[in-house]
């Protein structure tokens, strides 16, 4: 059965299954995360992101520092768990430093 997309939060949950087929991945991380972002979902986009990300890859940089972004000026408090959990650590130090001063 096909999950009813014609609802924002059922497309965000649907989403990392896409991203994380097993066959590879069938949509863009980034598309997933812009569309998220410009319809405000921050908090799906994070929660995506968090998990589509999981592997902590270094060619997964830039998507690490979307959220860390987002979240600094929306919720630091889910930025700063993120930071302090270690979840990620390829993402743009010299950005996300900008952002804190």
């Amino acid at each position: 059965m096909a999950p009813d997309l014609s609802h924002p939060g059922k497309g965000a949950e649907f989403a990392p299954s896409l991203a994380k087929h097993e066959g590879g991945p069938l949509t863009s991380v980034d598309r997933v995360v812009d569309i998220l972002q410009s319809r405000g979902m921050t908090q799906q986009a994070t929660a995506f992101l968090l998990d589509v990300l999981s592997n902590n890859l270094p060619e997964e940089g830039h998507l690490q520092t979307k959220p860390l972004e987002k979240n600094h000026l929306n919720a630091p408090q889910v930025a700063d768990a993120t930071l302090g959990n270690e979840m990620f650590s390829h993402y743009d130090r010299a950005r996300v430093a900008q952002l804190c001063e």
